[in-house]
């Protein structure tokens, strides 16, 4: 049982109860901290982090004002390319870049999603890429590129963050509205590209996929999450998209397989007075200095969660 010990306790004329010493609260590191049997409402001043903290039922919380800023960018898995005579591109994975408040040592989750495959059959879509998300974010994979057999019907593009192109007489995909845009419509011979980031797909004959969006959060600008070319049916094997880039896979003609899309990715930036822990489950490189006092990581792969201390 917890003891309050004093030498003296006085009252001022407000009636408050007031302590003539300084109040000092048991001290812990870390590692002693997290070995007690606590109950929401204990209070401990941590050593390790030099800040007061509480106990909220499941977990431990700095007293007083531990807000911090993080710059992300997410992007989900991009859709496999189609195949056949009308060859569409796959969609470019949801995307989006931001700011947002978050908390010190406080568990925030990230996942990873990978790309979709292309297709080896004229009579299948593309697959979808799979979800990326980071704390409250998710974003959504893009659709797969529609196919076309000799004879038809050609199969529709699948629908996600970008959607994946249409082919000669079925529907593209359509995206979503702050992730991208729909793929576009396919005509004889030549599928339609996928969505991107910033623009929908390429119409017929133009062989242009939806634009991607570049960032500059890693101090570089780099492009993501574009969609997949829609091609001829006789131009040839497909290209995949490159790991972590969100991008559609690219249509492939007759007798191949379409481009599989590119695995998604999370970046954060934020200032350089702070210190990350990746959590198990997760692939991430090293936190590198950018820009001014700020500093970010890219998170590649996996599922866990990330913390700031």
């Amino acid at each position: 049982m917890s003891e309050l010990k004093t030498n003296k306790i006085s009252t001022n004329d407000q009636n408050n109860v007031a302590l003539d010493n300084a109040l000092g609260l048991k001290s812990y590191t870390t590692a002693q901290r997290d070995a007690l049997t606590s109950v929401a409402g204990d209070v401990i001043y941590n050593t390790t982090d030099a800040t007061p903290q509480f106990y909220n039922g499941s977990s431990w919380t700095d007293l007083g004002n531990t807000s911090i800023t993080v710059t992300y960018l997410v992007a989900a898995g991009g859709g496999g390319g189609g195949a056949g005579y009308d060859p569409a591109g796959g969609g470019a994975g949801g995307y989006q870049t931001s700011a947002t408040s978050l908390l010190k040592n406080t568990n925030y989750s990230v996942s990873i999603g990978g790309g979709g495959p292309g297709t080896s059959s004229d009579s299948i879509s593309g697959s979808s890429g799979n979800n990326t998300s980071f704390d409250t974010i998710t974003n959504i994979g893009g659709g797969g590129g529609g196919s076309y057999p000799g004879g038809g019907p050609g199969t529709a593009g699948g629908s996600g963050g970008s959607g994946g192109g249409g082919t000669r007489d079925s529907s593209p995909g359509t995206g979503i509205s702050g992730q991208g845009n729909s793929g576009g419509s396919g005509t004889s011979n030549i599928g339609g590209g996928g969505g991107g980031a910033t623009g929908s797909g390429g119409t017929p004959y133009t062989y242009s996929q939806g634009a991607g969006a570049g960032s500059t959060i890693t101090g570089l600008s780099v492009t993501r999450a574009t969609g997949g070319e829609g091609r001829y049916y006789n131009s040839g094997t497909a290209t995949n998209a490159a790991a972590n880039t969100g991008d559609g896979g690219m249509g492939s003609s007759v007798g191949n397989t379409g481009g599989n899309g590119g695995s998604g990715i999370v970046i954060l930036r934020y200032a350089d007075t702070l210190s990350i822990t990746v959590g198990a489950g997760l692939t991430a490189g090293s936190e590198t200095a950018v820009g001014t006092n700020e500093k970010y990581i890219e998170i590649t792969a996996g599922t866990g969660t990330v913390s700031w201390s």
